[in-house]
C-alpha cells in the first residue's frame, strides 16, 4: 500500500505536471508569432488578407489546443490504469505475505510441539534410565543382603527368566521370610565352643540374627562369635540364664551379647586401663607421661604470670591518664607504685621522666617493655621445647619397639604373636602418647606466646597515652600564658 502511494504521488507531482509544461511551452513558443502577425495585420489598417489569417492563427490554436486536452486524458487514463494494476499487484503481494505469515506460524507452532515432544520422550528415557538403575542396586543390594543369611535365590537359571516385576516380588517375599526369622526366637540343635577350646553338642536358642545362648550337658551361656559361623562362651556366660531359657522360662533381666555376624571371631579379653596402656609403653612412655605433667605445670604458672602482667589495665591506663590531665603527676606515680602487674610498671616508669626530650622518652619505656618481657615470656620457651620434644620421644619408643620385635623375631621366628605383642605395644603406644602430649601443649603454648605478644602492645598502648596526655596538657598551658 505505501508502494502504491508513492508511485501514485510520484506521477501526480512529478510526470503530469512535466507534460504539461512542455505543452504549454508549445504553445507559448507559437504565441509570439502569433501576436507578431496580428500586430502586422492591425498596422495594415483592416486589410482583408490579415482577418484570413487570425481566423486562421485561432483555428490552429483550437487545434492544438484540443491535441493536447486528448493527450492530457490519455496520459490521465494511462496513469489511472498503472494505479489499478499496482494496486492490485500490491494487494496480491500482501495477500501473499499474509500467506506465508500463515505458514511460518504453523511451522513455528509445529517445531514447538515437536520439540515439546522430544523433551517429553527425553524426560521418559531418564526416568526408564533411573528406574533401570534403581532396579540394578536393588537386585544387587538384595542378593548380598540374602547372600549373608543362606538365601541366596539370585543366581538360579529360574529367577533370571523372570520378569523385573515377579523377581521384584520374589525377593520380598525371601525377604520377609528372612524377617521373620531374624525377628523371633528360635531353637535348634548345634555345636559351640566352651572357653577352654572344646566343641560341645547342645541346643541354640537364637534371638533372631543378633544374640546367642548354648545349653550343653557340661556348660551353658550367652554365645558370641568365634569366626567362620562358630559360636563360643562369652568370659561372661550367665548359665543360669541360658539354662532357663531352654526351659521356655523368662528371667526379669535378660542379659545378651548382641554381635552383627557369625562370620568375624570377637575379642573377647579385658582390655586394659590406662597405667596398662602407659605400662606396654615401657620406659620411654613414663618419660612422656612426666614431660606431659610439666608442660601442665608450666601451662599453669604461665598463665598465672600472664594474669598478674595484665591485671586492670584499663583502669590503670585510665587512672594514671586522668591525673596527668588534671597536672597532677605526682598523684598518677603513687597510684601506679600501689598497683601491681606490668602495666603500673611502665607506665610509672613514663610518669617519672616525662621532664625528659621525646626521643629519650621512648627509649627509656621501650627499656621498660623489655624488662617486662622478662617476665612474659616465662616459662614459654619450655613449654614449646616439650612440646617438641614429646614426639621425638614417642619416635624413639617406636624404634625402641621395633628393635625389640625384630629381635624376638630374629629369636623365635614369628610363630608365636604373642611374643611379637610387647614390642608392638612399645612402637606404637609411645608414639600416640607423644602426640597426645604435644599437640595441645603446642597450641597452648602458641596461645599463651600470643597473649604476652598482645600485653606488650597494650604496655605501649598505655604508655604513649600517658605521655600524648602530658603533651596536650603543656600545650594548653602554653596557649593560656599567651
Amino acid at each position: 500500500m505505501l508502494r502504491r502511494k508513492g508511485f501514485t504521488r510520484f506521477f501526480a507531482s512529478g510526470l503530469l505536471p512535466v507534460l504539461l509544461s512542455l505543452g504549454a511551452g508549445a504553445v507559448a513558443q507559437q504565441a509570439p508569432d502569433a501576436n507578431e502577425m496580428a500586430s502586422g495585420m492591425d498596422g495594415s489598417a483592416g486589410s482583408s488578407a490579415g482577418s484570413d489569417g487570425q481566423a486562421e492563427l485561432r483555428q490552429a490554436y483550437q487545434k492544438e489546443y484540443a491535441f493536447l486536452a486528448a493527450q492530457k486524458r490519455d496520459l490521465e487514463e494511462r496513469i489511472e490504469a498503472f494505479e489499478q494494476r499496482a494496486e492490485q499487484k500490491v494487494a496480491n503481494t500482501e495477500q501473499s505475505i499474509d500467506a506465508l505469515q500463515d505458514e511460518v506460524l504453523a511451522l513455528e507452532s509445529r517445531v514447538s510441539e515437536v520439540q515439546q515432544q522430544l523433551e517429553s520422550v527425553q524426560q521418559e528415557r531418564e526416568d526408564a534410565q533411573r528406574n533401570s538403575d534403581v532396579l540394578r542396586a536393588t537386585f544387587q543390594q538384595a542378593g548380598v543382603s540374602l547372600d549373608e543369611h543362606g538365601r541366596n535365590v539370585m543366581d538360579s537359571d529360574a529367577f533370571n527368566q523372570m520378569s523385573e516385576e515377579k523377581r521384584l516380588e520374589r525377593i520380598f517375599s525371601v525377604g520377609r521370610d528372612v524377617l521373620n526369622r531374624l525377628s523371633s526366637v528360635s531353637r535348634e540343635s548345634g555345636a559351640f565352643f566352651t572357653q577352654g577350646g572344646d566343641k560341645v553338642k547342645g541346643e541354640l536358642i537364637r534371638f533372631g540374627g543378633v544374640a546367642t545362648y548354648g545349653v550343653a550337658e557340661e556348660t551353658a551361656g550367652i554365645l558370641v562369635p568365634a569366626g567362620g559361623g562358630e559360636m563360643k562362651l562369652w568370659n561372661e556366660p550367665h548359665g543360669d540364664t541360658a539354662r532357663a531359657l531352654a526351659q521356655g522360662e523368662w528371667p526379669g533381666v535378660l542379659p545378651a551379647f548382641v554381635h552383627a555376624s557369625s562370620d568375624d571371631a570377637v575379642n573377647t579379653a579385658e582390655g586394659g586401663g590406662v597405667l596398662e596402656t602407659i605400662q606396654s609403653g615401657g620406659v620411654v612412655a613414663w618419660l612422656i607421661l612426666l614431660l606431659a605433667t610439666a608442660a601442665l605445670t608450666l601451662i599453669i604458672a604461665r598463665i598465672v604470670f600472664l594474669k598478674r602482667a595484665s591485671t586492670s589495665t584499663s583502669e590503670i591506663t585510665d587512672q594514671a591518664a586522668s591525673h596527668v590531665e588534671q597536672g597532677d603527676t605526682e598523684q598518677a606515680i603513687e597510684f601506679c607504685r600501689q598497683r601491681k602487674g606490668s602495666t603500673a610498671a611502665v607506665v610509672s616508669s613514663a610518669l617519672r621522666n616525662l621532664h625528659r626530650e621525646r626521643e629519650s622518652l621512648d627509649d627509656i619505656i621501650n627499656e621498660s617493655i623489655l624488662h617486662e618481657s622478662a617476665h612474659l615470656e616465662r616459662f614459654g620457651t619450655m613449654i614449646l621445647v616439650i612440646a617438641a620434644v614429646a614426639p621425638l620421644l614417642g619416635l624413639l619408643g617406636t624404634v625402641t619397639g621395633m628393635i625389640a620385635t625384630f629381635e624376638v623375631i630374629t629369636e623365635h621366628g614369628t610363630g608365636d604373636p604373642q611374643l611379637l605383642s610387647g614390642g608392638i605395644s612399645t612402637a606404637l603406644v609411645t608414639t600416640e602418647l607423644g602426640l597426645i602430649v604435644a599437640v595441645p601443649t603446642l597450641l597452648i603454648g602458641n596461645a599463651l606466646s600470643g597473649w604476652a605478644d598482645r600485653i606488650k602492645d597494650d604496655l605501649q598502648k598505655a604508655a604513649l597515652r600517658v605521655i600524648n596526655t602530658h603533651e596536650r596538657v603543656l600545650h594548653r598551658n602554653e596557649r593560656k600564658a599567651a
